[in-house]
C-alpha cells in the first residue's frame, strides 16, 4: 500500500541501501523475500524543547521524505513525552518522523524546522 516501507530484501536491511541498489534488488528476476512495515501514524501534540535537548538521534536519507529515529535518549523532551504516553504512542528506535510542526517534505527540510536537531 502507499506509505508502506520495504525494510529488508532477502534478509538484507534496506535502511542503508541507495535507491539504485534497492531498485536493482527488486528488479532481479528471481523469487523475492520482502519484509514490509506498515506505518501506524500518531500525532505528538507538543514537545517542550525549551532549555533542553530533543533527545533523539536521527537519520536523514538523501531524497527521503521522512526522518528515521536511530536512538532515543533517557533524557530530553521525547523521554518526558514517552514517560506519560501509552506504549503504542511512544517514540521508539525505528520510527519515522513524517512531519514537524505541520511541515512535510524532505528529511533535510524537516530537520531545518526550528528547534529540531539530532540529540
Amino acid at each position: 500500500l502507499p506509505g508502506d516501507f520495504i525494510i529488508s530484501i532477502r534478509g538484507r536491511a534496506t535502511a542503508d541501501m541507495s535507491a539504485e541498489t534497492l531498485m536493482s534488488a527488486l528488479s532481479e528476476k528471481r523469487e523475492l523475500e520482502l519484509a514490509i512495515a506498515r506505518p501506524f501514524e500518531f500525532l505528538i501534540p507538543s514537545l517542550d524543547i525549551r532549555g533542553g535537548p530533543l533527545g533523539l538521534t536521527l537519520r536523514c536519507k538523501n531524497r527521503g521524505t521522512c526522518i528515521q529515529v536511530k536512538g532515543v535518549s533517557d533524557t530530553g523532551a521525547v523521554a518526558t513525552y514517552n514517560a506519560s504516553a501509552t506504549p503504542e504512542r511512544q517514540v521508539k528506535v525505528g520510527d519515522w518522523i513524517l512531519a514537524v510542526n505541520a511541515t512535510t517534505g524532505s528529511g533535510e527540510r524537516l530537520t531545518a524546522v526550528k528547534g529540531v536537531s539530532d540529540t
